[in-house]
């Protein structure tokens, strides 16, 4: 090249290399100064932390601790005079380097032990380029590479930095090994992103670039990219589930839980169904699912409470403004080229029709285009069984359709008169107080929920604090004011802790809450007016058969401990209890109810399950035929207050079943209904066997003979008990 400066290829000056012989290469400060052929002087000094805080450098004057400068494939004096004393460099010596030509013409010494950057990062050395040494046009350049020296090909895992210099004067650079990688990234990402002929990869660059902010703690910025990487509507599966994934974990970060759920929805579009990665995600959403039912509660209910409180005037103004933007934003579509429109606002039939995984009730676009095509081909239908036969419709298609688009038209123009939001306001009292129960019930289980689930206190604090102010009704109040006592302990706030525990005391005084506030250790005792005790006597109750007892108990403690967390159980185990004494449509409206007010618990969720897999199966009247069963039942019918007589019946009957040695029979007493007891043999092989029994029976003991009795197979009894219809399988069998 007969150059003495390190250009030997087109962008890269030859440079100085630092090398360690253990595992770990940390840096932490180097002067380094150079001057023609070329002239160097390094004054290098730093410390290592892993060992003591020993000092390394060289002022090529003897005084340094470096034991050897090696040049590959370079020439190289470690003491030469300085021939321009000048500038910022008036030292006696420096370190002179000449290129000659050699394929790598590094200039480099070695260390044995770690050095660590993580405390001082940076180091710098002086340098003088004469521009008679030159030749060629390259950019002048000075790079500083930190090598591994315990590798066996050092340059695998180097970190590099490179510099731009300047001719004729001694300079000082500095290499920052924490700032100028990221300078350097940070250009490089910027020149990816801005370059035409990267467009096909903007989805994976955007999202390097996002990784690469969330490193620097810059979140707003990378939440920019992950959706721009979205908004390239990439065809890589796996990058889009992992843009949506990112962001529902910043928003769960961030408690923002609502929005965290929809990018878990979106996540689940684009994985694998049942794969490991889909049941991870989908439990984490469903973790989400109360609280984002509840803060979609909250936010509408607040909305329109909010709205009523205004003036006529301030409504009126109100939605002038909003009629403005919307007229804005329907000028701005209209503009907009058919294609984009059609591809990013208002997808085509056929685009529907295409995607078959997306959340379709979601998007209004859709759900309406699914409707309309419904009602033209199918006509206007009921929602009944068999809906698809042709004697369903229910009335001409031609003219369902065109009411239905004439009335999509005049929806449409109303919507920039202010008349047509005004009238959607509501106004009647009974409206409202609804309103705002249903917002006030929202507002406490969020309260509970970040309390107990999130384990964030401080928006439990913000929500049961707004709740009071709200003038809750009387039924949550109290429970509020307890649950918002044990906020404030765990959020250290003892003055108003303190505060709110005087006017639980003093103004329920005759609660349990202010009970245990008094003596805290009743908290912690399982006695017999606690929730638990309370429920564990009723579900005794249960198994002994007394039904009403049961139910009479639920209502009576539902009542009392309104808000406790034992409430969903109680509800469900009257459920269940009612189920007992009037059959199956009671059942089914107690697991609605608990499905439906205590969505979040586990009872509400079970109840929920319950109702739409079990109510169908229990739903079936039909009686089977005899010859199909195995399994027979004697049934004998009591009035429920001849409890004297049920009593010394089943005892007789019970003794006289013991004597039977070739059948294993066994006696119960069950609940029929509110005014029925049966006393039932059961282990019997047949109706006619059953019935036989009875004869047998009938000729030992005159008790058994005066009763009404009635065979049955196991199956038809369940029916029976099911749906309490005893009446209608004695009159099928006479």
């Amino acid at each position: 090249m007969g150059s003495e400066m390190c250009i030997r290829d087109r962008y890269l000056y030859r440079c100085l290399l630092l090398r360690v012989t253990n595992n770990k290469l940390f840096l932490k400060k180097n002067n380094f100064y150079s001057m023609r052929y070329i002239l160097l002087l390094f004054c290098y000094v730093f410390s290592l932390s892993t060992f003591s805080q020993q000092i390394i450098q060289d002022d090529f004057e003897g005084n340094g601790t470096i034991v050897e400068w090696v040049g590959d494939d370079c020439g190289l004096v470690s003491s030469f005079s300085n021939p321009y004393v000048q500038g910022i460099n008036t030292s006696d010596k420096v370190l002179k380097y000449i290129d000659t030509g050699g394929r790598y013409a590094n200039v480099r010494f070695d260390t044995n032990q770690n050095i660590d950057l993580s405390i001082k990062n940076s180091f710098s050395f002086k340098i003088f380029v004469p521009s008679s040494t030159l030749t060629g046009n390259q950019t002048n350049k000075v790079s500083v590479k930190l090598q591994n020296g315990s590798l066996s090909q050092p340059w695998s895992t180097q970190s590099e930095i490179i510099k731009p210099i300047t001719l004729n004067e001694w300079q000082e650079i500095t290499f920052d090994f924490e700032n100028d990688n990221k300078l350097i990234l940070e250009t490089l990402l910027e020149n990816l992103e801005s370059d035409r002929e990267n467009r096909p990869f903007l989805d994976k660059i955007y999202h390097q670039i996002a990784n690469y902010q969330i490193k620097n703690n810059k979140d707003s910025l990378a939440i920019a990219y992950y959706n721009k990487s979205l908004r390239t509507d990439s065809k890589d599966a796996h990058l889009t589930a992992l843009n949506y994934r990112i962001l529902a974990d910043l928003n769960f970060d961030y408690s923002e839980y609502s929005l965290a759920g929809s990018y878990y929805d979106s996540t689940l579009l684009s994985l694998q169904d049942n794969s490991k990665s889909f049941r991870a995600i989908k439990r984490k959403r469903d973790n989400l699912e109360d609280v984002i039912y509840y803060e979609a509660v909250a936010h509408e209910t607040d909305s329109v409470l909010r709205l009523v409180e205004l003036s006529q005037s301030e409504k009126e103004a109100y939605f002038q403004t909003y009629i403005e933007n919307l007229k804005l934003e329907e000028e701005a579509l209209e503009k907009e080229d058919a294609t984009t429109r059609e591809a990013y606002f208002v997808p085509t039939l056929n685009e529907v029709r295409k995607k078959d995984k997306t959340f379709y009730f979601y998007n209004p676009t859709t759900l309406a285009f699914g409707k309309n095509e419904f009602v033209r081909i199918w006509g206007a239908r009921a929602l009944e069984a068999n809906w698809r036969w042709s004697n369903k419709t229910v009335r001409n298609e031609e003219v369902v359709e065109k009411e239905f688009e004439e009335a999509e038209m005049e929806v449409d123009k109303s919507r920039f008169t202010i008349a047509y939001y005004l009238a959607q306001i509501p106004s009647e009292e009974s409206t409202l107080d609804s309103i705002s129960k249903e917002r006030n019930f929202a507002y406490y289980q969020l309260g509970l929920i970040y309390k107990d689930k999130f384990k964030e206190y401080t928006l439990s604090q913000n929500k049961l604090e707004q709740l009071l102010k709200q003038f809750p009704e009387d039924r949550l109040v109290l429970p509020t004011k307890y649950n918002l006592y044990k906020v404030y302990s765990l959020l250290g706030l003892s003055q108003l802790q303190a505060i709110l525990k005087k006017d639980i005391i003093e103004n329920h005084k005759d609660s349990r809450y202010a009970a245990i506030l008094l003596n805290p250790e009743l908290a912690l005792l399982n006695n017999e007016n606690s929730p638990q005790s309370l429920y564990n006597n009723l579900y005794t109750q249960f198994e002994l058969g007394n039904y009403q007892e049961v139910i009479d108990g639920c209502d009576l403690q539902i009542t009392r401990l309104d808000g406790d967390e034992i409430v969903p159980k109680l509800e469900l185990l009257k459920a269940t209890s009612r189920a007992r004494l009037y059959g199956f449509e009671a059942y089914k409206e107690g697991l609605n109810f608990v499905a439906l007010n205590y969505p979040s618990s586990l009872e509400g969720k079970k109840a929920a399950q319950m109702y739409s897999t079990i109510i169908p199966e229990l739903a079936n009247k039909a009686f089977v035929e005899d010859s199909t069963q195995t399994n027979f039942k004697v049934v004998f019918k009591f009035d429920r207050s001849e409890v004297e007589e049920i009593n010394t019946f089943e005892t007789a009957l019970s003794t006289a079943v013991e004597e039977v040695d070739y059948f294993n029979l066994t006696v119960s007493r069950d609940g029929y209904n509110t005014n029925t007891i049966f006393v039932v043999v059961h282990g019997l092989k047949s109706v006619q066997g059953a019935l036989g029994f009875v004869k047998i029976l009938e000729t030992e003991n005159e008790l058994i003979i005066s009763k009404p009795y009635f065979g049955i197979s196991s199956m038809n009894y369940q029916i029976v008990q099911i749906h309490k219809n005893a009446e209608r399988y004695i009159k099928s069998i006479k």
